[in-house]
């Protein structure tokens, strides 16, 4: 059989073979953030790095889901942030311009409001999944108390964000919720009354309860969430998730 005959650069390719290497190579970068004393990159190796349990069912990726609709509601939030404007004459005509006038704004407000539905119904499903597991039990304790926070924050936000709409729905049904808190702690002097005003920043559903919302919507609830989900990720991490592993088949 015939054979090609080789080129002139062969022999150097065959003496130095063309090693493979990364697209992006952020070991430069991780070295960097630990010679000025922030070791990022071994936490972060870790993270990237763990290896992933065989998952038995669809509900084992409650949590991640969770995870995924948590920064879904991240990215559609910031981009809504940008055109809307929290003040009473301008709360409900900015939504408008975002449905109807800004490009994909129907797009991004749809993935915003279905995506909190989503959430709520996934960490629901998540927490009901670890407590039938008893994944709550030691040395699992501080993870289950985390995951209540952030089931806490995104009732939250689901709360708060309800009423950033300013139309008649959102009117009623807040003034409705935020007067909850009344009638369950009316046995107690003055403390359903004070939670009231604490919520609307007076008594009645003004200007002022518009921004209360909207801070806490954006930033108070936000804050608190994304802490608690380090946390959470960071020990769920170290300790594995319970019913992926051979600790409930002992």
């Amino acid at each position: 059989m015939a054979t090609t005959a080789k080129q002139p650069g062969d022999r150097e390719l065959e003496q130095y073979p063309r090693k493979r290497q990364p697209l992006i190579d952020f070991g430069p970068l991780g070295r960097w953030f630990e010679d000025r004393a922030l070791a990022i990159h071994y936490p972060l190796r870790e993270f990237l790095m763990h290896p992933v349990d065989k998952f038995s069912n669809i509900f084992d990726l409650m949590g991640e889901l969770t995870a995924f609709l948590f920064i879904n509601q991240l990215i559609t939030g910031i981009i809504l942030a940008v055109f809307y404007r929290p003040t009473i004459s301008g709360a409900f005509v900015s939504l408008q311009d975002i449905t109807y006038v800004t490009p994909a704004g129907v797009w991004i407000r749809g993935l915003h409001v279905y995506g909190a539905s989503a959430m709520v119904i996934a960490i629901f499903l998540h927490m009901c999944r670890v407590f039938w597991y008893g994944a709550y039990k030691k040395p699992r304790e501080l993870t289950w108390m985390l995951g209540v926070v952030l089931l806490i924050a995104t009732l939250g936000l689901s709360f708060t964000g309800y009423l950033l709409p300013w139309n008649q729905e959102a009117y009623w049904a807040t003034m409705v919720g935020t007067f909850m808190p009344f009638y369950t702690l009316f046995p107690v002097p003055f403390i359903g009354r004070w939670v009231v005003i604490l919520l609307r920043a007076g008594n009645d559903l003004t200007g002022a309860t518009l921004t209360r919302f909207y801070t806490l919507h954006m930033l108070i609830l936000p804050g608190l969430l994304i802490t608690a989900l380090t946390l959470h990720l960071a020990l769920v991490v170290r300790q594995g998730v319970f019913f992926l592993t051979e600790e409930h088949t002992q």
